[in-house]
């Protein structure tokens, strides 16, 4: 009764059914599937590395999904598509670049189409008629980051990852020189020219580019000059011939070396600015790098005098003559001058005479040059040749001359110039000889040979005059002649022994008797003298000197 009562007053339990949902195990590949193509996706995408654009002139050559890029022939990356640009000019290749070749895309990396070319440098590409032409590229130097590139046209001349130096070749003359040419030392090849362009007109610059360990020979005090084609001339030992090379024979080049008796000088930045000479010999004549321009007016003629003789300073070559013209004179300048006078522009070297070859050399050297002629110093033309007729410009010093002072005529200093003086006697041999060839040479002449021919004919005459003299005095009634006179005399004596002396026919026929003698003795030394000398009846004998008052006693006291 109780237990039924207890049932009764407590509510029996009830269980509480919760459902769950099971996953089925089937979903785990699906599952696994997505997050494998999930991995393979973002895989893919960081191991195919970056994508770069190439902008080309053409794509000759170029096939999507078939041109590959490589650098150094090993693959790097592959052509993807090839898209024209807008501009119809130009086209764009995208590109697929490894991951692992991601630090060769540059700012200065190059690339250009690998493919077969004939040019005059060569042939090159053929490797690629079988397998087709690729992209060659060539990492730079500069930063990391860049996905646009322009393409080249033509392989560079220099890669941007070569170590060398870069110099800058400035010249005012016409060569031929082009982009590829070598750049020599002493024979060797050292480098190549990179780059010409005209800045002005008349005026080139040329990049050219000398590889390492060959770039440590560059200096300061280093001369480019035109190495190219040969020279060839005949000197005292034989045919000389110079040239660089084959190369530069064939092709053209640039050479470089320090001229003799100029130090090393001091390395060089990339880029230097250097002068390009025209020739070896033209670097010779101005080995150093900075000079100086004055004028010089002379009131002769300047014949023989050409530009590039040289200009000695007492007898030492210190520069060369830039030219011979009326152009470097204005009308105004001209007007002002009392006679017409002939220009010359003289180039001469500053280290030549200071011993500096500096920019500071140029003023020391102008400075120098007023105190030189203060003190006498001229500019003068003289003959270096007179078989060739070649003349040269010296400068010395004329301290007989007024003292002058360097004036400026226009954007040149005047240095003053004279006449040297075996110009001066030439100049007066060639008027003489001028003036002797406007004689009437042939009249003269042939008056004097009639002149001479009487002559002739007068010395035969007096010849003949003598040989007749000679007869007559040899012969022997002419030579008793003395005798039969003496005996004449004799005998009147006798007779007129017996008159007495004191009368006066005895006093005057003594004095004539004196005279008589007298007279024989004239004729006896006129005899004697025509034995000794025949020709003293034509020729009179030398005048005696006149005697010296006085001389006669002075050599008595002594």
């Amino acid at each position: 009764m109780e237990i039924n009562n207890l049932s009764e007053t407590v509510p029996a339990a009830q269980a509480v059914v919760k459902t769950r949902r099971k996953i089925s195990t089937i979903w785990l590949i699906p599952i696994i599937a997505l997050i494998s193509s999930i991995w393979i996706i973002v895989q893919y995408y960081v191991d195919r590395g970056p994508e770069i654009r190439i902008e080309f002139t053409t794509a000759e050559g170029i096939e999507a999904g078939k041109t590959q890029i490589k650098a150094l022939n090993v693959e790097v990356g592959i052509v993807e598509r090839v898209e024209l640009n807008d501009d119809l000019e130009t086209v764009s290749i995208f590109a697929r670049i490894d991951p692992k070749a991601t630090d060769l895309l540059r700012q200065d990396t190059q690339f250009w189409v690998v493919k077969p070319r004939i040019g005059s440098k060569g042939i090159s590409g053929l490797s690629t008629l079988l397998s087709g032409a690729y992209i060659e590229l060539a990492p730079g130097q500069g930063y990391t980051g860049i996905d646009k590139f322009v393409g080249l046209d033509s392989p560079p001349l220099i890669r941007g990852n070569r170590k060398g130096i870069h110099v800058t070749l400035s010249s005012d003359v016409t060569t031929s020189l082009s982009a590829g040419d070598p750049v020599m030392y002493r024979g060797f090849r050292v480098g190549q020219v990179n780059q010409i362009k005209i800045v002005e007109q008349g005026q080139l610059k040329a990049t050219a580019f000398i590889r390492e360990p060959y770039d440590k020979l560059v200096t300061t005090n280093s001369r480019f000059f035109n190495a190219s084609g040969f020279k060839f001339e005949l000197t005292p030992e034989g045919m000389e011939f110079t040239a660089e090379s084959m190369e530069t024979i064939l092709s053209g080049g640039v050479a470089f070396d320090v001229p003799t008796n100029v130090p090393l000088g001091q390395p060089v930045d990339d880029g230097y600015l250097y002068k390009l000479y025209k020739n070896q010999q033209q670097m010779n004549l101005h080995p150093y790098q900075y000079s100086n321009e004055y004028l010089l007016l002379f009131d002769s003629s300047t014949r023989g005098l050409m530009a590039g003789a040289p200009v000695e300073y007492r007898g030492i070559p210190v520069g060369t003559v830039q030219g011979v013209s009326f152009e470097y004179l204005t009308p105004e300048q001209r007007q002002a001058m009392s006679a017409v006078m002939v220009p010359v522009i003289i180039k001469i070297d500053a280290a030549r005479i200071l011993g500096i070859d500096t920019p500071e050399s140029k003023a020391l050297l102008d400075d120098k040059m007023r105190d030189y002629v203060t003190h006498g110093l001229r500019a003068a033309l003289k003959n270096a040749s007179l078989v060739t007729g070649k003349r040269i410009i010296t400068l010395d010093y004329y301290p007989e001359l007024a003292k002058a002072e360097i004036q400026k005529v226009g954007p040149h200093l005047l240095i003053p110039s004279t006449n040297d003086d075996l110009d001066r006697i030439i100049t007066r041999v060639g008027i003489f000889v001028d003036k002797l060839n406007e004689l009437p040479i042939n009249q003269t002449l042939n008056e004097a040979n009639t002149s001479l021919a009487k002559l002739n004919a007068m010395l035969i005459s007096a010849d003949k005059l003598i040989m007749d003299l000679n007869g007559y005095i040899g012969n022997e009634d002419v030579k008793s002649l003395p005798k039969e006179l003496k005996q004449l005399v004799s005998q009147m004596q006798d007779m007129m022994s017996g008159y007495a002396p004191e009368s006066d026919f005895y006093q005057q026929l003594d004095v004539t008797l004196k005279q008589l003698t007298s007279t024989l003795r004239s004729v006896d030394q006129v005899t004697t003298e025509l034995q000794t000398k025949p020709n003293s009846l034509i020729f009179a004998e030398p005048k005696q000197a006149d005697v010296i008052p006085g001389e006669l006693l002075g050599q008595e006291q002594n």
